[in-house]
């Protein structure tokens, strides 16, 4: 235990008021004794007066005591009733709403005084966010108009919970009560998982049987690249999940319009619930193109959804920079060569300024000498290899930061010996992912073995090839150290087996650097996965698909071959029926070029092919941006196209697709107790069974572990002090007034 003051004035103040409180203290005794009072009087009124005295300087001081408590406590139970739409139909057995049903049930059954009796139980109602509420309120909350949407209806009950528990906030478990019908993007089972949370669920009872009495499947999600490069390899991640179909062959098949280019077999194991599979496609032409995915294979209307893909027929300009000839510049020179999306132009030292150059025949660039500051803007990569910045022309380093930064360009870095050398420009230093340490240029010995964290195995440098391709990955011959990953940067791959303070060791790592990205490599020895890597498919290894998917991940928006000036972007992705779209167009030229006021004109099409003038609002805090809104009032794809009008003729044009889903009606939709179970087993979870009482949640029960709490206890705050003040004072008034001394 320890003793905390909060003086009310300063220290210095407070003494002064002492000393001068006790010479008035002496100055009394004083007039009292010439007053030929008893001694014994004397003594008792001045030791009363001397606490009176002392207590009231404490009371300035405003004294705490503080100590530490530790106790069991078992995790907070946060109950969260689904009051989405879908929770309005009303197909329970006895005509109530599956939401009536439900609370009516937890009430009956007793569940909801078993869970009441842990010591902190929250209760929420959720739709896309949860509502805190009262156990009592459950019988008067109706459903909501709205979707559910587990994984934002978690995070909102979690930072309640939190945010109320305050200090005491620890570890908690889930009951989650609904139907199985998440229209969340998010998988909620990944953020459980990130949080620490199991979740138990409990679905309600109701007299549906599956549709079509032959089972349903539907397409849960869908993962696509918004913008491909013409001839590249587009690969769409596609969730299915089924209801009775276990074992039936269907086909999932991409179609353009009508016509299939791409399909593949599925089948879902007798208890495989969901199942990703992945359709692989190469488009030969450019511009916006509309897929549909289709599933299909039993009775039933079979499950689709539409996206549009911008096909980019630009090649982007790559430039590889290295001191010393290594095998990574021959495997990536090769690389780049079969691509037909990229273009190579690479610079091998010969020493001191002595570069040889290597090119594509077709690349657009006519860089024929080592590169100086201006001569960057011709590319949208930059390579480092094994270099030492220190040793180029003067501005080369400002340049490169300044293309990363301010003009959105990619950086890649290739460790090597020379590695430190980067840590010694700042501009340099700045752009890293990662921070080095004074051996960063030694490299350490392997063989090390590495892997993709599991949380990165769906991120643009790895989604596409599917997990598998990243399960068993070939070792390192050998990595340069690092210390730890700077803010706000993203580990691609780390030696699982080797530690520092920070976690395990990290062997590549990317970051967003001002508009552009950086992405450091730290190894010289990856080419081997070339070698020894386990092939995907016949021609296909690890190096090469890690190589063309990091390419396409880092490619910028706007490549340095296009020439355009013009430039649109989205607010989202993707949107629903009845939401805002929000359109920003950007002028990427010097103030100089532009009038004051530069004139926009835009348009869109419809999904209907009917096409409407949209008007641009210039943005007041950023030069040279304009912002258009429209709201989706129709399902599918929406074609937006703007124009920079300059002395009454077109300069710059430029467009931009997005889709509209239909706004999902849930009601009447199936229990889906796949999904649920899903959730319960993939996050230590159980399913709660209504007529078996071992599978209901008792907080009694949970897993306690010992916390530690810090106790404090203010004197002044509870009145302690105050009410001894006043009974000292009290007593001298009254032992005075009883002898006449007053």
């Amino acid at each position: 235990m320890k003793v905390d003051w909060n003086p009310l004035f300063s220290p210095a103040l407070i003494a002064s008021v002492g000393v001068a409180l006790f010479a008035l203290l002496g100055w009394g005794l004083l007039i009292l004794r010439q007053r030929q009072v008893p001694a014994r009087w004397i003594y008792l009124l001045a030791g009363m007066r001397i606490g009176i005295i002392l207590l009231f300087l404490v009371c300035l001081l405003r004294p705490s005591f503080v100590w530490k408590r530790t106790t069991d406590q078992g995790p907070a139970l946060l109950v969260l009733l689904d009051a989405s739409r879908s929770m309005a139909t009303a197909d329970a057995p006895d005509g109530k709403t599956r939401f009536q049903e439900t609370a009516a049930w937890m009430e009956k059954s007793g569940l909801g005084d078993k869970l009441a009796k842990g010591n902190q139980v929250y209760w929420f109602r959720f739709d896309q966010h949860a509502y805190q509420i009262k156990r009592e309120e459950l019988g008067a909350t109706k459903p909501m108009i709205q979707t559910s949407r587990y994984a934002e209806a978690l995070t909102s009950a979690w930072e309640q919970y939190r945010y109320s528990a305050g200090e005491e906030a620890g570890s908690a478990r889930v009951v989650l009560a609904s139907d199985g019908n998440d229209r969340s993007q998010k998988d909620v089972v990944e953020l459980a998982r990130s949080l620490g949370i199991a979740i138990d669920t409990l679905a309600p009872h109701t007299v549906e049987s599956a549709r079509d009495g032959a089972g349903n499947a539907s397409i849960v999600s869908i993962q696509s690249p918004r913008r491909v490069l013409l001839g590249s390899e587009s690969r769409f991640l596609v969730m299915l999940r089924h209801h009775g179909l276990a074992n039936r062959l269907l086909t999932l098949s991409l179609k353009q319009n009508g016509e299939v280019v791409a399909s593949r077999d599925v089948q879902f194991a007798s208890e495989e619930h969901e199942q990703q599979a992945s359709l692989v496609y190469r488009p030969a032409k450019s511009g916006f193109r509309e897929y549909e995915i289709v599933l299909e294979g039993f009775p039933g209307t079979a499950p689709s959804r539409k996206m549009t893909v911008e096909v980019v027929g630009n090649r982007h300009e790559v430039l590889m920079i290295e001191n010393t000839w290594r095998w990574e510049f021959k495997y990536l020179r090769r690389i780049l060569g079969d691509d037909p999306s990229f273009s190579f132009t690479g610079f091998l030292s010969r020493g001191g300024q002595t570069y040889v150059a290597f090119a594509d025949a077709d690349r657009q660039n006519q860089l024929a000498a080592f590169p100086r500051g201006g001569d960057l803007n011709l590319f949208d990569i930059i390579v480092l290899g094994d270099v030492d910045p220190r040793g180029w022309a003067p501005g080369l380093t400002e340049s490169i930061y300044d293309l990363v930064v301010n003009k959105g360009k990619s950086l890649i870095v290739l460790a090597g010996p020379h590695l430190n050398s980067l840590a010694s420009v700042p501009e340099m230093e700045a752009l890293l992912p990662v921070a080095l340490t004074p051996k960063s240029g030694e490299p350490q010995a392997g063989p090390v073995k590495v892997q993709v964290p599991p949380a990165l195995a769906q991120s643009s440098f790895f989604f596409n090839a599917g997990p598998k391709a990243w399960a068993d990955l070939p070792a390192m011959d050998q990595i340069y150290l690092v210390s730890h990953k700077k803010p706000a940067a993203t580990i691609l791959l780390e030696a699982p087996q080797l530690k520092n303070n920070y976690g395990p060791l990290i062997v590549a790592a990317e970051h967003a650097a001002g508009k552009g990205r950086v992405l450091f490599i730290g190894t010289d020895t990856l080419w081997k996965w070339q070698m020894s890597g386990t092939e995907a498919q016949p021609g296909v290894t690890p190096y090469t698909l890690f190589w063309q998917q990091t390419l396409r991940a880092l490619a910028p928006a706007r490549p340095a071959a296009g020439g355009n000036h013009l430039w649109l972007q989205l607010e989202k992705t993707a949107y629903e029926v009845g939401e805002e779209i929000i359109l920003r167009a950007q002028l990427d030229v010097p103030p100089s070029l532009t009038e004051s006021r530069p004139q926009l004109r835009g348009s869109v099409k419809l999904p209907d092919q009917r096409e409407l003038p949209i008007s641009f609002t210039p943005d007041p805090k950023k030069q040279r941006s304009f912002t258009a809104k429209l709201d989706a009032s129709q399902p599918g794809s929406y074609l937006f196209m703007a124009e920079w009008i300059k002395e009454g003729g077109v300069v710059a044009t430029s467009q931009t697709a997005v889709d509209v889903a239909h706004t999902p009606d849930e009601t009447g939709a199936s229990v889906n107790q796949n999904n649920l179970s899903r959730i319960a087993a993939s996050t230590g979870g159980r399913i709660i069974d209504r007529l078996d009482r071992n599978t209901w949640p008792n907080p009694e029960k949970l897993d306690k572990k010992p916390v530690t709490r810090t106790i404090t206890a203010s004197l002044w705050d509870n009145s302690t002090l105050l009410v001894l003040l006043v009974l000292l004072m009290g007593s001298d008034w009254a032992i005075r007034l009883k002898k006449g001394l007053i």
